[in-house]
């Protein structure tokens, strides 16, 4: 039997981790952009005048304020399906709001903890995508600059048998005359 046949092919194995190691990349990338795509929510854009006149005639069961945002929920629903914006700096019952059997809940604005989880999570994969692209360039490289070396020889010279000269041998010492 021949031994080249029992060796493991490390090509191969080498081959194989970068094929998972690219397939896990572009999993990543493709949850961001589903990430991204089904995250926005499809909530109408009313008017802030047209959400008071509402709230006051009894059509709106709940407002969620958040900052300047609003997010409204019709008397028969039980999820939000407007939004609209508010006047910065003052409160809703300052801007005309006068029923009082709608539920008014006050959410604090996004912190700022979460915001740099937020871009944390969309630059990550493009970091690592680029450091994995400059690992292959990498590995590129050095597989070029074999690909030129044809014509070198990597014979080495053997430093142990070899007799050492010193200065005393060529000038011959001063005890020999």
């Amino acid at each position: 039997m021949d031994k080249k046949s029992l060796k493991p092919n490390l090509q191969g194995g080498k081959r194989n981790y970068r094929t998972v190691i690219f397939f896990v990349l572009v999993a990543m990338f493709g949850l961001v952009i589903i990430n991204s795509v089904g995250s926005s929510q499809s909530l109408k854009d009313v008017a802030f005048s047209q959400v008071v006149s509402r709230a006051n005639s009894g059509e709106i069961k709940k407002i969620q304020v958040k900052g300047d945002e609003l997010t409204i929920t019709k008397k028969d629903d039980s999820k939000p399906s407007e939004k609209s914006r508010k006047e910065a700096g003052s409160s809703i019952y300052e801007q005309g709001l006068t029923n009082r059997d709608v539920e008014v809940s006050v959410v604090d604005p996004v912190s700022s903890g979460q915001a740099w989880t937020n871009v944390g999570i969309n630059i990550l994969p493009i970091v690592l995508l680029a450091f994995f692209l400059i690992w292959m360039l990498k590995s590129a490289q050095g597989q070029g600059n074999q690909a030129m070396s044809f014509g070198k020889s990597k014979a080495r010279l053997y430093g142990n048998e070899k007799n050492k000269i010193t200065f005393a041998d060529i000038a011959g010492s001063e005890e020999s005359k």
